[in-house]
């Protein structure tokens, strides 16, 4: 992460950032893909270099031609011999020779296989010139954004299951155009933003998704269809690492919020969507850091009681001024050791799920108004809650 964070100063400094990116490419591509990767896709990269043509950098990760046909078809069964290596020893690191002397086939050939895997989706890693398929929760630094206004409204959503057939697609895409109205361009979700493949999951699961959700492949395909989309806004999204999404990630490797994000071989980038990684994230909007987080297992008797016990556990010099806490489906805001914990609802409608663990979803969104002094510390914030009390039909 260092040299990727040194590579990425480096190409700020450039007259021209896309030139000096392109010709970075051409002589080290490792550089580039491990800043890409540093950043969360190639359109965060565009954006941490000041690139106004986020596309231009884009089409540099898009396979040409010939490498698509490799994607495609000529190079599938060195590519899943590679991928059942990786797959077998998850987390284990292997160099391109190991790997070359154990398929038997070139350096080159491994690792354009290794390429096409990347381009289809796999997470695979690669460090220090070693690949592996990580189990591991996948992270990012602190993403920095610039705030003019010592006054500003952000929005926050979490676990709004698309997929599912109790997502409330229509109250989410209403909470959307309501943002758009206020001028509120940025949005915080908290974590499952899908429902995760059918295929994967609980028993009974496949039953809960829609037939064109039960794969990863048409799940990200629904996603990327179907998540608001709305000009001037931009969503910064976690993913759970155990659950969901995490479903899929930790049964092949593959890292299907990336994938909706940054896009695939086959699949369209969701460019107003800023993957953050897996669980847990810090952005800092001026001078406020938010911190996003998506934990595990069942909820206190008190609502309040998980979201004390988090911040006492927080060292201190490293506490966020707000805490956002996914996972729940419920609502609840507490300010404790002077950080503001809230609970963030959920987008999801009462599910047979929910029925058998006695859970009643709060269904909702939330507003957070911000003011800040003149170096950009926190002076105030105020929440507004979008609350949903639609119950569907069939559950009245």
């Amino acid at each position: 992460m260092a040299d990727a964070s040194r590579t990425l100063a480096a190409l700020r400094k450039a007259a021209d950032p896309l030139a000096a990116l392109k010709e970075l490419y051409a002589k080290d591509p490792q550089a580039v893909l491990d800043a890409r990767d540093h950043c969360g896709g190639a359109t965060p990269l565009a954006r941490a270099l000041g690139i106004a043509d986020d596309r231009a950098v884009r089409r540099m990760f898009t396979p040409g031609p010939r490498q698509a046909e490799v994607i495609a078809g000529a190079q599938t069964e060195l590519e899943e011999r590679v991928a059942a290596i990786l797959r077998r020893s998850r987390n284990a690191h292997h160099s391109y020779e190991s790997l070359s002397e154990a398929l038997d086939r070139s350096v080159s050939s491994v690792r354009i296989a290794v390429e096409g895997l990347r381009a289809q989706g796999v997470a695979i890693a690669i460090d220090d010139d070693r690949v592996s398929l990580p189990t591991t929760p996948q992270r990012r630094e602190t993403l920095h954004i610039d705030l003019c206004d010592e006054v500003t409204e952000v929005a926050v959503v979490s676990d709004t299951h698309l997929g599912h057939r109790e997502a409330a697609e229509g109250f989410l895409a209403w909470c959307y155009e309501h943002f758009a109205e206020r001028g509120i361009e940025t949005v915080l979700h908290c974590g499952d933003l899908t429902e995760g493949p059918g295929e994967r999951g609980y028993n009974g699961h496949s039953n809960a998704v829609w037939h064109s959700c039960q794969t990863w492949q048409g799940l990200e395909e629904y996603v990327v269809e179907n998540y608001p989309c709305v000009d001037g806004i931009t969503t910064y999204a976690i993913a759970s690492s155990k659950s969901h999404c995490g479903w899929e990630y930790n049964a092949s490797g593959i890292d299907m919020l990336s994938n909706i994000a940054n896009g695939r071989h086959g699949l369209s980038a969701r460019t107003d969507i800023v993957y953050r990684g897996h669980d847990i994230t810090d952005v800092e909007l001026g001078g406020v850091k938010f911190r996003l987080f998506h934990p595990d297992g069942g909820k206190a008797y008190a609502l309040s009681y998980k979201l004390q016990k988090f911040v006492e556990a927080m060292p201190g010099g490293s506490k966020p001024d707000v805490f956002l806490v996914g996972h729940y489906h419920s609502y609840c805001t507490v300010r404790v050791r002077n950080v503001h914990a809230i609970m963030v609802p959920g987008m999801q409608y009462n599910s047979d799920l929910f029925v058998r663990n006695y859970i009643e979803p709060v269904v909702g969104a939330l507003i957070l108004r911000i003011q800040t002094d003149a170096e950009g510390s926190l002076r105030s914030m105020t929440v507004e809650d979008l609350a949903d009390y639609y119950v569907p039909e069939g559950q009245r």
